[in-house]
């Protein structure tokens, strides 16, 4: 008798573990949007995260999706078409990146005029009084001496 109630209570105890567990992932659900991901969670703890937010998304245990965020991991459970959730949210993941992975912006240093066009700025400056004739001489033999 003793032998049969020290391995009859741990395994009621793990089957009202199991049950307790069943109850709390049954009422798991997800809902995916372009945008968002929100749903219920285990211990129905609510979750609306913008996809911004999601950094990567897989499959795990009990037929789950497990969503990984920067502040946050949730595991959606016993959803009955996790991996097509998963690739759903994987593939807009992707389409994130793909937008946002836009062509490095070149600059363009203009080119120099030649020291003629330098030159022919430097007379109109000359001529319009905006520098003297002495500054005129230097920045020509600047521009010559080059």
């Amino acid at each position: 008798m003793g032998m049969l109630v020290t391995y009859l209570i741990p395994f009621l105890v793990l089957i009202a573990i199991v049950a307790l567990l069943n109850v709390s992932m049954d009422k798991c659900h997800i809902t995916v949007t372009n945008r968002r991901i929100s749903g219920r969670i285990s211990y129905q703890r609510l979750i609306d995260m913008p996809l911004d937010c999601v950094t990567s998304v897989g499959t795990c245990a009990f037929g789950g999706v497990k969503v990984t965020a920067a502040s946050c991991r949730c595991a959606f459970y016993l959803v009955k078409n996790a991996d097509e959730v998963r690739d759903a949210i994987a593939g807009l993941l992707i389409a994130r990146q793909e937008n946002s992975a836009r062509p490095a912006t070149v600059v363009y240093q203009e080119a120099v005029g030649s020291d003629a066009d330098e030159l022919k700025k430097l007379g109109e400056l000359l001529d319009s009084g905006v520098i003297t004739q002495d500054e005129f001489d230097l920045l020509k033999d600047d521009i010559i001496g080059g």
